[in-house]
């Protein structure tokens, strides 16, 4: 196979080089690519490849981030990024990018509105341009991209919350279960992918949002409807709004009690792995404080 040449420029738009390497159980991993990076970089799952992507963004501050950051952590910021912004302005030599083994994307980002996305994919295997609205939309492009596939699990039933329950949380991956009142068994989850196409599937078997939606924050005198935790940690999901080409809705961290709305897709997964990897890293520490 031959290699992409990317030469870094300043002015310009920008746009990320995405190569997918592997998708396998719906999850994806390769390497990324952003002009001014010294190399291409690995990511091991979607929220990994959108952490570093708006990581960037942010330190170049473009395009600019139209809403402010949340998180249910107070403590300090869980960062993706590898570099500085005076790293990505100074590097500016030739990079050689070995195209992925099912697919090469050029991801380009225009805005950042409503808590997302906006932008367009060229998919280099077939040079076609692919406009998306939202990260949530930029999701599904993927999926059809790599294998064109759709959940079929779900039994009919009344719209209202879900819960996720995440056992492991490996390599920025969720893996666990979903589970609604009225659903006939709990759908396991392997990848943040699944997560989005077992979502979307009930809006489908549902035939969307309720019409008489509330704002309210999710009673927890309802939690025994969901009886089960996950070993990680578990959220309870209630999708109240589809608008601006994504999802708005509430997220509970059922295990602090703590719930925020959720502006998209984007932030609803930036927020998971927010709580995740401050599991992660009190994990890693009790364990070396157990071997010393």
């Amino acid at each position: 196979m031959g290699q992409i040449t990317r030469i870094p420029y300043m002015k310009a738009n920008r746009s990320f080089t995405v190569t997918i390497n592997e998708y396998k159980d719906k999850k994806i991993c390769g390497m990324i690519f952003y002009p001014g990076m010294p190399k291409a970089e690995e990511y091991e799952s979607l929220i990994h490849m959108a952490g570093i992507m708006e990581e960037t963004m942010n330190q170049m501050n473009s395009p600019m981030n139209s809403m402010t950051h949340r998180s249910f952590t107070d403590g300090e910021k869980h960062t993706f990024g590898i570099y500085e912004r005076a790293d990505l302005t100074e590097n500016q030599s030739k990079v050689h990018i070995h195209p992925g083994n099912l697919a090469t994307l050029e991801i380009r980002v225009y805005y950042r509105f409503y808590a997302t996305w906006q932008g367009e994919i060229l998919w280099i295997n077939t040079l076609e341009h692919i406009r998306f609205d939202s990260f949530l939309e930029m999701t599904k492009i993927i999926a059809d991209i790599v294998y064109a596939e759709k959940s079929e699990d779900l039994e009919p039933y009344a719209p209202g919350v879900c819960k996720v329950a995440v056992d492991r949380y490996d390599d920025y991956e969720i893996s666990g279960s979903l589970a609604h009142s009225r659903a006939k068994r709990k759908l396991q989850v392997g990848s943040t992918i699944e997560l989005m196409l077992q979502l979307e599937s009930l809006l489908e078997k549902t035939a969307g949002l309720p019409a008489e939606s509330s704002r309210q924050m999710i009673c927890y005198q309802t939690l025994d409807a969901y009886r089960g935790s996950g070993r990680r940690a578990t959220f309870l999901i209630r999708l109240l709004f589809q608008e601006n080409h994504t999802w708005q809705g509430i997220i509970t961290w059922v295990d602090n009690q703590k719930s925020l709305e959720f502006r998209s897709f984007l932030e609803m997964v930036l927020l998971m792995d927010g709580v995740l990897n401050d599991q992660n890293m009190v994990t890693g520490k009790n364990s070396e404080e157990k071997i010393s």
